[in-house]
């Protein structure tokens, strides 16, 4: 199960990739269109009425220019424009994610949540089918703005997390807009929040991004947030309320350049506001909130006053001109009706629409029932006998395949288990003569040491015994473990050394520490192990204690990175190498060859002997790949670090 869910893990990530390298997706986000607005609606119709005919360019063209419509508050232009698109078109374009996001958006401001939140939801499930992976991250962007808007800051929060992730680890320019859009939303959560810091950060990568794809209406839009931010940080009021202001100015600018009178309107309420708020001279509020209600009238724009005309009320209060303040609190207060009244209107009008609707689909569904059900109950009784036929002989071919699987596997198992039993029978058979064989020779070894009276034979013959019992010791532990497969190290060095010691019977006792790491090693790895520390072992007993009233040898056997390190060590006062190493070699990698050693030398048996023994110790340290060094400073030290072939 975990192995499947993986997989398909892997293929949703590899869909998801391949489709931001290969696809070209539905628009959402188009920067062709630059200017005024003015100019951007004009380009826009010029661009629709070129398709003469319905296509998937023009019901994006229309898609876009209803966003357009939204962003200039515009909102039953934008619903007019979409209505008229043709169902069947949208179907056969596969365009649906793309208008239900266009149409969510006119709904999110056209108050109407619940609506809007169902099509958010089908407009990104839609482009989640078509693989659209933009165009996917972007709507899911808009439905996070949509919980801002009705503050479900908690779910906004969690829809923009889903899409964080993806945009950090993504590189790609072709993502760069919708970068630009999580920056500048997220931006207003976390103002909306009071997380001013965060907002502030989040809003200058907006503005660095779009700066540099001259995007004017998300430098203006971004700016205004940097406003909020500022206005709003609780330290340095008047240096912060200066920057406030020159952020919402650069924002009313960028508005005025695009041609969004509303917007650029609002920008200056917010800065004017801000002034109004902390003690600027009432004569400048009230000549700034005088432009923009002239400006207002003058372009005969649908712009809500009734905040101006309550801050003009205030500052003529202030100011002691009650006559004025009382004016402009009538024009408050007629102007706060109308709008209740229009919002009014607007709900009357939709609930006798929906009323409408009601009546129309209720009488629609109840032909549409009578006809069915005379249908059904024809069809119904054909259909059941039908299915009941084939799910019989479904399974029953089911049933009889599970069966004869089932004994098959059964079968197979059986021979497996057999097969393995044998295996393990015959490897233990065959470690158990290799140790048989080893013990032999060691024993014909030790028969021949009975008959030799010269010291330096029965020496050579010890030492050859010794390496042998290693060995042996090797397939002995391989024979008599069952389910291991391997040899544990600790346990085979233990055993080992302990035994070398009786065999020496040393007086004074020897007192022998490990400190080895519990890993299991292959057959190879231990015999090199145990024939150079046996070797270590050999030399310390006959050459390094002499003198020493408490003869310590210890063995150190530790991970380090991805290597094993043995570390092997005495207190004596001699060693292998005090004739054996080349004058200044202090360390010797195993992969260079050894150095050839000539027995017709003027050396002594016992030189020879210990030379000898390091070259056996190279040969074996060179077999395992292992690179050793030798330090004599302080009593004997031997480091050998080597990539062992472990099972763990």
């Amino acid at each position: 199960m975990i192995f499947k869910a993986i997989k398909k893990s892997l293929i949703f990530t590899f869909l998801i990739f391949s489709h931001i390298i290969f696809s070209q997706g539905v628009k959402v986000y188009d920067n062709n269109f630059e200017g005024t607005y003015n100019n951007i609606i004009e380009k826009l119709d010029k661009e629709i009425n070129n398709e003469q005919n319905w296509t998937k360019k023009k019901i994006e063209l229309i898609c876009l220019k209803s966003d357009f419509y939204c962003k200039n508050w515009d909102y039953e232009l934008a619903n007019d424009i979409l209505e008229k698109i043709p169902q069947k078109s949208i179907t056969k374009f596969h365009c649906g994610g793309r208008v239900n996001l266009a149409k969510a958006i006119f709904l999110k401001y056209d108050n109407e949540p619940e609506k809007a939140e169902k099509l958010y939801k089908l407009a990104i499930e839609e482009f989640s089918k078509i693989k659209d992976t933009s165009a996917y991250l972007y709507a899911n962007i808009e439905l996070a703005e949509f919980y801002r808007k009705y503050s479900q800051y908690e779910i906004g929060f969690k829809v923009l997390a889903k899409v964080e992730p993806f945009l950090n680890k993504n590189k790609s320019k072709k993502l760069d807009p919708i970068k630009i859009k999580f920056f500048h939303r997220k931006a207003a959560y976390l103002n909306e929040t009071a997380k001013l810091k965060e907002s502030i950060s989040f809003s200058r990568q907006s503005i660095e991004l779009a700066t540099e794809y001259s995007d004017l209406y998300v430098l203006a839009v971004s700016y205004n947030e940097l406003g909020f931010s500022y206005k709003n940080l609780p330290d340095n009021r008047k240096q912060n309320l200066d920057s406030s202001v020159m952020f919402y100015k650069k924002s009313e600018q960028y508005f005025r350049q695009l041609g969004f009178d509303k917007e650029a309107i609002y920008v200056k309420q917010n800065w004017v506001t801000a002034y109004s708020h902390n003690d600027r001279d009432p004569v400048e509020v009230i000549m700034w909130f005088k432009e923009i209600e002239d400006e207002v009238k003058k372009k005969n724009l649908k712009y809500q006053l009734q905040d101006v005309y309550l801050n003009l009320h205030s500052k003529y209060k202030e100011l002691g001109n009650y006559k004025t303040s009382l004016f402009y609190f009538q024009k408050y207060h007629t102007a706060v009706n109308d709008f209740i009244n229009s919002e009014k209107t607007k709900e009357i009008a939709k609930i006798n629409d929906q009323l409408k609707s009601f009546k129309l689909s209720t009488e629609n569904l109840a032909i549409k029932k009578k006809v069915k059900s005379k249908q059904f109950e024809i069809s119904v009784n054909k259909f059941w006998l039908k299915w009941y036929f084939y799910i019989i002989v479904l399974l029953f071919i089911l049933l009889s395949s599970v069966f004869y699987l089932l004994l098959e596997r059964r079968k197979t198992n059986k021979k497996l288990l057999v097969k393995n039993e044998e295996k393990d029978v015959l490897i233990q058979e065959i470690h158990h003569r290799v140790k048989n064989n080893l013990q032999y020779v060691r024993s014909l070894m030790e028969l021949q040491l009975s008959i030799i009276s010269k010291t330096d034979d029965r020496t050579n013959l010890e030492d050859v015994s010794r390496r042998i019992q290693a060995m042996t010791l090797v397939h002995e532990m391989l024979y008599t473990e069952t389910e291991s497969q391997g040899i544990s190290i600790k346990e085979y060095l233990g055993q080992l050394i302990e035994n070398l010691s009786i065999g020496y019977n040393a007086t004074p006792v020897i007192k022998i520490h490990f400190d080895i790491l519990d890993v299991e090693s292959s057959i190879a790895d231990a015999t090199s192990l145990g024939i150079i520390c046996a070797e270590l072992f050999n030399n310390s007993v006959k050459h390094a204690f002499k003198d020493v009233m408490e003869p310590l040898f210890s063995i150190k056997l530790s991970k380090v990175s991805r290597n094993l390190e043995l570390i092997v060590e005495d207190n004596g006062k001699a060693s292998m190498s005090d004739s054996i190493l080349i004058p200044n070699e202090t360390e010797r990698d195993s992969s260079i060859p050894y150095e050839k050693f000539d027995l017709n030398t003027t050396e002594t048996e016992d030189e020879i002997r210990r030379k000898l023994g390091m070259r056996i110790i190279d040969i074996f340290a060179r077999q395992i790949k292992g690179k050793y060094e030798v330090d004599n400073s302080n009593g004997f030290k031997f480091k050998l670090t080597f990539k062992p072939s472990i099972i763990y």
